[in-house]
């Protein structure tokens, strides 16, 4: 039988009492215990380090599973995509097609200009630039040298603009801050909690145009990711999400960490990224794609010679770390 509800009284409903008093509510504190999470978290990651194939996969297990978790969607099915050639010029060598990639599941579209060899060896390179698109030509509207070179050997070349890039800030002015829900706190959980990211949203777009790549009825063999600048950091995380899909990945990210964001209306910030090894972490879930990367250390880092030689693919990791000419040395790279 049902029966009334017997309303507890205060004393039971309270937490804090005189033998277990209420810790102290001031800025300091609540950062003592954060450090203490963090420190908590770091201790956790760094016991999956992984010694060989089984630890491999439990590694990327959970903090694959958390990368995905944070980008928020899987790699596209051929279905869920249709291209609209917008144009396509002839030039000396290759024909050039300005295309729009519709997602349709998710109502998104990626502008994206692909170059094809007259001669193709049925290779692509992914291109993500900081410019988008025109980061791909010189101030008098020629290819790059970088660009000119993939072309030459035969290798296709996709150049993307991701949301707020190029074809988008013509839409719609890119936000200088991180666009927030309104409420008079200021916590990023009550945006980031429920809504992607920008950085999320802009791995998406590359996703788009991955999916089409692998899927294309040219059937290419090879699809490489190279990005440079905070570019970098965007191949880095779609190739560990997607490491099955793309055989090299070449990236310079300037040094950037998201370890150096401080304020939560930062464009770049990304939930959960320094948790789960920063930048490393994601390069470190690249296997078994090949990795070339720019660095100022003389050393790889010692995240990736783990999980790459617990893969058994040490071999296939390129440390760069001169100065200079690196989007040069990226694509000589490229083509070995």
């Amino acid at each position: 039988m049902e029966a009334d509800f017997k309303p507890l009284s205060r004393e039971e409903l309270t937490v804090w009492n005189k033998q277990y008093p209420a810790p102290p509510g001031d800025v300091e504190s609540e950062i003592r215990i954060l450090h203490t999470l963090a420190k908590n978290n770091a201790a956790q990651i760094e016991r999956l380090t992984p010694r060989d194939q089984k630890s491999l996969a439990e590694y990327r297990r959970v903090v694959g599973g958390a990368i995905a978790v944070m980008i928020g969607r899987p790699l596209p099915e051929k279905e869920d995509l249709e291209p609209e050639i917008v144009s396509e010029e002839s030039r000396t060598g290759y024909r050039q097609y300005h295309t729009l990639i519709k997602n349709k599941r998710f109502g998104e579209v990626t502008p994206t200009l692909f170059f094809l060899p007259e001669q193709w060896n049925q290779k692509v390179v992914i291109w993500l630039d900081d410019q988008g698109k025109a980061g791909l030509f010189k101030a008098d509207g020629s290819l790059k040298s970088p660009i000119q070179r993939l072309l030459d050997s035969g290798t296709a070349v996709a150049g993307i603009d991701v949301l707020y890039q190029g074809e988008f800030s013509k839409l719609q002015a890119a936000p200088t801050e991180m666009p927030v829900v309104k409420n008079p706190r200021e916590f990023a959980g009550y945006t980031l909690g429920y809504n992607h990211p920008i950085f999320s949203k802009q791995i998406h777009d590359i996703l788009n145009v991955l999916a089409f790549s692998k899927y294309h009825d040219s059937q290419p063999q090879s699809i490489a990711l190279a990005g440079f600048g905070f570019s970098g950091v965007r191949a880095a995380a779609t190739c560990a999400h997607c490491p099955e899909v793309v055989q090299k990945l070449a990236v310079d990210t300037g040094g950037f960490h998201f370890a150096e964001i401080t304020s939560i209306r930062d464009l770049r910030l990304w939930p959960g990224a320094v948790k789960y090894g920063d930048v490393e972490g994601l390069l470190s879930l690249c296997q078994p794609a090949a990795l070339w990367f720019a660095g100022k250390s003389s050393s790889i880092p010692e995240l990736i010679q783990s999980t790459y030689n617990a893969a058994g693919q040490l071999n296939q990791v390129t440390l760069y770390h001169e100065t200079g000419k690196r989007e040069a040395a990226a694509v000589e790279w490229l083509l070995q």
